[in-house]
């Protein structure tokens, strides 16, 4: 397994365990960080300076979009609880208006961040910066859902089969 891929898998895996406390995160955040300024300065083609700038800015948009992300699966669970449980209309409609509105927030705020990011690039570099983000997310999809069936290190755990060597 490369050293990225279990930076990830660690990064990933501090996020799920809800026994983590904040400061048992700091280091796999940081290493992350780091992670992520290496792939802006290979990837995208910044140097330190703009790394300094950019970087914060990205974090917050990230965090933002997961904490957007948690809202929005709260709010579709009491979605469907309502459905199954007969809330009113008024209750279902206050939360579809909510979930609605994080949307249109989310996407605003993106757009905004990404705004002021694009002014310390160049056109080409925001180009790169766009695609290092969707593959950035979509690896980190990847591991999520690696992880979630057992494949935490590129080889896969067997749930149901018993130990090799024990008595079935």
């Amino acid at each position: 397994m490369n050293v990225r891929r279990a930076l990830v898998v660690v990064a990933v895996t501090s996020g799920l365990l809800s026994t983590a406390s904040a400061q048992d995160d700091r280091p796999v955040a940081e290493q992350m960080r780091r992670l992520f300024a290496a792939r802006l300065k290979a990837d995208v083609g910044l140097d330190d300076a703009q790394i300094a700038v950019i970087l914060p800015k990205i974090v917050a948009v990230e965090t933002r979009r997961r904490e957007s992300a948690r809202e929005r699966r709260r709010l579709v669970r009491e979605l469907r609880g309502g459905l199954e449980s007969g809330m009113s209309d008024d209750d279902l409609q206050a939360r579809l208006d909510a979930l609605d509105r994080i949307g249109q927030e989310g996407e605003r705020a993106t757009r905004s961040a990404l705004g002021e990011i694009d002014r310390e690039l160049t056109v080409p570099q925001r180009v790169k910066l766009r695609f290092l983000l969707v593959q950035f997310r979509d690896e980190m999809r990847r591991n999520v859902e690696s992880l979630r069936h057992g494949d935490a290190g590129g080889e896969r755990r067997q749930r149901h089969a018993p130990p090799s060597g024990s008595p079935p």
